[in-house]
């Protein structure tokens, strides 16, 4: 998951891959990760949005299908959930934190 994190894939498919049936890869992963896959997935897709806001000036809409995010507004929407600022909140404060910066 970690290396593809970015490509299209629902737990049906997971679990086709794997060899075990839905439920047992959610046990799995909990027991693992204290997430579901799909959870999991979306913490990797985060974490690298956040790399590219930080380290780059592409647009939000690249970084959202860049990091597998087909839809910009639920990408926005899931990103401010779970970080509490939107993309673009979260690219100005960074700028504002870096040394050098206005």
């Amino acid at each position: 998951m970690e290396r593809s994190y970015a490509e299209p894939i629902t737990l049906e498919e997971l679990s086709r891959i794997c060899s075990f049936t839905p439920s047992y890869i959610i046990r799995l992963f909990k027991e693992a990760f204290g997430s579901t896959p799909i959870q999991y997935l979306q913490e990797l897709r985060l974490n690298a949005a956040i790399c590219y806001l930080e380290t780059t000036d592409l647009p939000i809409q690249e970084i959202a299908e860049m990091t597998g995010f087909s839809n910009l507004h639920y990408f926005s929407r899931l990103f401010k959930a779970k970080l509490g600022d939107s993309p673009s909140a979260w690219r100005k404060k960074w700028l504002v934190r870096m040394p050098g910066s206005g």
